[in-house]
């Protein structure tokens, strides 16, 4: 038994979206690569989620900055953070408008906006956690041997063993050289 080469070649379903009116069907597209191949798709699959990671974030962030402010309110009686917040980001000097507050306000302002932070960030990652899970790569790695006659060196007979999903095991134990018995195998095509 040998083997071309490199043992091992994965197998990637690639998705292919098609549009027809007002449906989009999914179908899944077999691509086979080599080894190296699929490792330098799999990077540049990394670095395209990561840009998209990077671009679903800045538009949920931007459609957190884009919220619209309320009015202003009355300065005596507040003591709501959200109100108090809301003050000091509709008024025209923020430092004056700061100096006027109390300890217990400003403290009040500070206890909000972490818990408003808190709860954005928290908003923004599962926002952006369910729109990279609609981005998911199927990998199937195979494993090709060539497989010959190990009693008769002359004959020119070969064919390829192709095994899907093989775990390291197998990959260890089919070496060149190496002979082995298989079982259950189907045959669909040979070479003379």
């Amino acid at each position: 038994m040998t083997s071309p080469g490199r043992l091992t070649q994965p197998s990637l379903s690639v998705p292919l979206f098609i549009s027809s009116g007002e449906h989009l069907l999914f179908c899944i597209v077999p691509v086979i690569r080599s080894e190296r191949a699929e490792e330098h798709e799999s990077a540049m699959f990394e670095r395209r989620r990561q840009e998209k990671a990077e671009q679903v974030y800045s538009q949920v962030q931007a459609e957190f900055n884009s919220r619209v402010k309320p009015g202003e309110a009355e300065l005596t009686p507040l003591t709501s953070g959200e109100v108090l917040c809301q003050f000091l980001d509709n008024s025209a000097d923020i430092s004056s408008s700061q100096s006027m507050l109390s300890i217990e306000q400003r403290e009040t302002i500070e206890r909000f906006r972490r818990e408003k932070q808190d709860r954005i960030n928290k908003e923004m990652e599962s926002k952006v956690r369910e729109q990279m899970e609609a981005v998911n790569r199927i990998v199937t790695p195979l494993l090709k041997v060539r497989c010959m006659d190990p009693n008769n060196s002359e004959c020119k007979r070969s064919v390829i063993l192709t095994i899907w999903r093989a775990t390291d095991y197998i990959t260890t134990l089919l070496k060149e050289g190496t002979v082995v018995k298989l079982y259950n195998v189907n045959a669909t095509d040979y070479k003379c």
